[in-house]
């Protein structure tokens, strides 16, 4: 590292921390760790090979993981877990995307400008580029998402949401099928909710609740079911 003045930091690995000449209060454990973090960010952990190795002048961030926040440029994030917050790997252009929370391998992993995010769970909200206020909780959670306000909370739960918006989805497969890309305001609770909307028609404003409820549906409009 090329750390001249400043006080609180510690580096640990090859080039962490590398392009800093005068900083304060930053981590960085592992190869290339925080390797281009300028001095006009401050109070960021990175630990893992790659993790924030390209963030420059962001603060507050937690990256945890081999190549978590790689491409990340973001302030206020916290990405844990293998790729998770990575950015696009495959163009490795840096993007942004503020107040997201990430857990686990590859969740949030395409994030390329979303903001106030939250992802728990191997591969949640894995597509989402840069839709807003959007949570997931469980594998594959929100898994196909590209758009704001929705909440999955369960095993696939919301998986190929798509571009349907302001949809809620608690429990094991609820809504996992539910690609129609113009379906909004669905809600799901309950074990293998309404899992098979499809994109054939629109399918806007239903309630399902209890185990299985509205399961042998793929299409309908403002309907409730309650119970099996």
């Amino acid at each position: 590292h090329k750390i001249t003045t400043g006080g609180g930091n510690t580096v640990v690995g090859y080039e962490a921390l590398f392009s800093q000449t005068a900083q304060y209060n930053d981590t960085a454990i592992g190869y290339h760790a925080l390797h281009t973090a300028t001095n006009a960010g401050y109070q960021r952990v990175a630990v893992g090979a790659y993790a924030s190795e390209r963030l420059t002048g962001s603060t507050y961030t937690t990256t945890v993981g081999q190549e978590a926040g790689r491409y990340n440029t973001g302030s206020n994030n916290t990405f844990m877990g293998w790729q998770s917050g990575v950015g696009n790997v495959t163009m490795q252009d840096l993007r942004g995307g503020t107040y997201n929370t990430a857990v686990g391998d590859l969740a949030l992993s395409n994030i390329q400008g979303g903001n106030h995010c939250v992802a728990v769970g191997q591969g949640a909200l894995t597509t989402n580029v840069s839709g807003n206020y959007l949570t997931a909780v469980g594998k594959n959670a929100l898994y196909a998402a590209v758009t704001d306000n929705l909440t999955a909370v369960g095993y696939q739960a919301l998986k190929a949401v798509g571009a349907g918006t302001d949809a809620t989805a608690v429990g094991y497969n609820s809504l996992s099928h539910a690609d129609n890309q113009t379906a909004n305001g669905n809600t799901a609770l309950g074990y293998n909710c309404f899992p098979n909307l499809t994109s054939a028609v629109a399918s806007d404003g239903c309630v399902a609740v209890g185990r299985q409820a509205g399961n042998t549906h793929s299409t309908a409009v403002q309907s409730v079911w309650i119970g099996k």
